[in-house]
Parts: structure tokens; sequence; C-alpha cells
């Protein structure tokens, strides 16, 4: 019985040892995760005609009524520039009669990004001298105007 006894306290003792070998066990490695959010402009809302009422009679300056203003939207805090170019020169053309005119450029910013309240209005206009009472009567005076966002 001795003999059994010591092999049961032996076999326990085997299968102590034996478990804590097997026991279970972790590992935790790492993964680096990165993004990089590329810098954008889009136009929101396309600019609407710039139209001039010049009155001869009156001593002016006439300022330009902005059909719709154009909006941008750039990635958050990404620069951007705008330059104003045009066909014309500025000037209103009508065959080979001209009125000039200055027409307002914003210079730039920086992005709101393109979430909701992220559309910044460029805010153009223009305005006629006075002086130009001598113009021929007519309504083809046109010019046009690219407006160039570079980012």
């Amino acid at each position: 019985m001795k003999k059994i006894l010591l092999m049961a306290i032996a076999t326990v003792l085997v299968l102590s040892v034996a478990g804590g070998a097997f026991a279970a066990g972790s590992v935790a490695p790492t993964v680096g995760v990165a993004g990089t959010v590329n810098g954008k402009c889009t136009i929101a809302t396309t600019p609407g005609d710039i139209a001039f009422t010049i009155d001869p009679d009156l001593a002016g300056p006439f300022n330009a009524v902005v059909g719709t203003q154009p909006v941008i939207k750039c990635t958050k805090n990404h620069p951007y520039t705008v330059a104003c170019t045009s066909l014309n020169t500025f000037n209103l053309m009508q065959g080979a009669d001209s009125i000039p005119y200055t027409f307002t450029c914003p210079a730039g910013s920086n992005g709101a990004g393109f979430g909701a309240g992220g559309g910044i209005a460029l805010a153009i206009g223009g305005q006629v001298s006075a002086g130009y009472a001598d113009a021929p009567v007519g309504s083809g005076y046109a010019d046009t105007v690219t407006i160039t966002v570079n980012y």
C-alpha cells in the first residue's frame, strides 16, 4: 500500500510539473497605423455672372452686381492662392469700344475643410469708374474672367 501511495504522489508531482510547462501564454505584437490627407480644393458653388449697369449721366463709380459668389472647399488648413485673369485685360469690349473696369479677386487663404460649413466664398466683384459719358450705347459690352485656384 505504501508503494501505491508513493506512486500516486509521484504521479501527482509529475502531472503538476508537466501542467506548469504547458501553461497558457500570450504575445502582443504592435502594428503601426498611418494615414495621409491630401491637400485638395474643389468648386462647391459655380460663380454667377457679373453685370454692370452704366448710366453715362451719373457720376459713378458703378459697382458690379454678382449673380452668385463662387464657393470653394479645400482641405482644412491647406493653403491656396487665387489668381484672376481677363480675356480683354479687364476691359468690357463691344467691337472696338472698351470700358475699363477693376475686378476684385481674393488673394487666397487656408482651407476650412470639406464638411458642413467648410465652404469659403471668394467674394469677387468689380467696379467701373466714373467718366464714361461718351461710351456708345449697347448691351454687348463683355469680357471673360478666369478664376484660378492653386493649391
